[in-house]
């Protein structure tokens, strides 16, 4: 687990999308994931040896999932966001914050997209950047 959170960049505010899909990925590598899948399991009096391991096991991604979105966001975002003990409402608020309009999104990328070489560096990283664009 910890080599896996070790590889999510810190939430900035402007790498939502990157850092969602780090957490998301780190967490379901490990099988954490449970929690931001599912609801928490009711378990009664009534309730079956299985129910009672998959509650369990929820209670442990849960509490695993919200140490590693605690762990990779930044101390000044964690403030605003509301006390929770669900790991699936915490990365929904973090989500309801940065959502970002699809629209922004494209004139974003056109602009980068309509970038000319300026002879400053090599046609090479030039090429690679628009690549990755």
């Amino acid at each position: 687990m910890n080599n896996c959170v070790v590889s999510i960049e810190i939430l900035t505010g402007s790498n939502y999308n990157k850092w969602k899909q780090d957490l998301e990925f780190s967490l379901g590598i490990v099988d954490l994931d449970l929690a931001l899948r599912e609801d928490k399991p009711v378990v009664n009096a009534e309730s079956t040896p299985e129910e009672k391991q998959l509650l369990a096991k929820w209670e442990r991604s849960n509490r695993l999932g919200l140490i590693a979105i605690k762990r990779t966001v930044s101390e000044h975002l964690l403030s605003g966001l509301p006390e929770t003990t669900s790991a699936k409402e915490i990365l929904d608020a973090i989500g309801n914050r940065y959502r970002v309009s699809d629209n922004a999104e494209y004139g974003y990328l056109m602009k980068e997209l309509n970038m000319r070489y300026g002879n400053n560096g090599g046609v090479r990283e030039f090429i690679l950047k628009m690549v990755h664009v």
